[in-house]
C-alpha cells in the first residue's frame, strides 16, 4: 500500500505576486532602471520597485525621505524645548 503526504500550504497564495505585474530594478553598474527579468548581480541592484519612475527616481525619493526623517530627529531631540530657550546656560 503506497502512502501519500501532503505537504500544507506554505504561505497565503492571495500575498503572491502577479505574473501580469513587473517589478522594476535600477542597476548601479548601467544606470538605468530595468524589469526583473533583466536584472543582474544583487551587489550592484536597487529595488525591487512596483513601478519603472519609482526605480529611476530613486535617489530624489531616497533624498526626500532622508530629508523628513531627519526633521523628524530634529524634532524629536528638540522635543519640549520652547523657542529661544538656551538650554546650555543653566538658566
Amino acid at each position: 500500500m503506497r502512502r501519500w503526504f501532503v505537504a500544507p500550504a506554505c504561505g497565503n497564495l492571495a500575498n503572491m505576486p502577479d505574473p501580469d505585474t513587473t517589478e522594476w530594478y535600477f542597476d548601479l553598474e548601467r544606470g538605468i532602471a530595468v524589469p526583473a527579468s533583466e536584472r543582474g548581480h544583487s551587489d550592484h541592484m536597487l529595488g525591487p520597485y512596483p513601478t519603472k519612475g519609482q526605480a529611476e527616481n530613486w535617489k530624489a525619493n531616497t533624498d526626500a525621505r532622508n530629508d523628513a526623517w531627519d526633521d523628524e530627529d530634529e524634532r524629536w531631540d528638540n522635543w519640549g524645548e520652547a523657542e529661544g530657550d538656551d538650554v546650555s546656560s543653566g538658566a
